[in-house]
């Protein structure tokens, strides 16, 4: 589920909070976000970043929004138990199917896991890193991964 379409001032917001340091822009997109959230879930896990590209940015704005979100939900975040083992190259210039093979085996998961939690990141574009964030997850022992974005890129 996504809020919204990446276009318009959804897109200035999602651009703006992952490349500008705007954070406080979270809250506003989380607050439109947690009531359109019907599924019952455990946990809130943010798609995570590598930790090179942690570094260079400063901070992971999927964890940004989790953090938003649990306020509204009561739901802790869970922002340690997925982790990206490897680096990957930025998506944005990639087709679908490098999309895929880009992020293929890219996360695992460390610690306890819920058993049914919500993976939470900025944009959807085709899909390929919320899937293989919930393949991880689910080879963890999470029965059930819900995902939510606050942009589907069409």
């Amino acid at each position: 589920m996504a809020l919204a379409a990446h276009a318009g001032a959804i897109r200035s917001a999602v651009h703006a909070l992952k490349y500008k340091h705007v954070l406080g822009v979270a809250d506003p997109l989380m607050e439109q976000l947690a009531p359109r959230i019907q599924w019952t879930f455990d946990a809130i896990i943010p798609v995570p970043l590598h930790y090179l590209r942690y570094e260079k940015r400063g901070y992971n704005q999927a964890n940004i929004l989790a953090q938003a979100l649990s306020e509204r939900t009561n739901h802790p975040v869970m922002n340690h138990t997925l982790i990206r083992s490897r680096a990957t190259q930025s998506q944005v210039e990639l087709s679908a199917s490098e999309r895929r093979t880009n992020v293929a085996g890219a996360f695992e998961v460390v610690g306890d896991v819920a058993s049914a939690v919500l993976l939470i990141d900025d944009v959807c574009t085709t899909g390929s890193t919320l899937g293989a964030a919930s393949q991880a997850l689910r080879a963890a022992g999470v029965e059930t991964v819900y995902a939510a974005t606050v942009a589907l890129a069409q």
